[in-house]
């Protein structure tokens, strides 16, 4: 079972990859 703070922490680094894409795309 994933931690809550490990879970925060993925939903973070993913919501970072999707920013990241979006100024790579434009």
């Amino acid at each position: 079972q994933m931690g809550i703070s490990e879970g925060n922490a993925r939903v973070k680094l993913n919501r970072a990859k999707e920013k990241l894409r979006e100024i790579i795309n434009d």
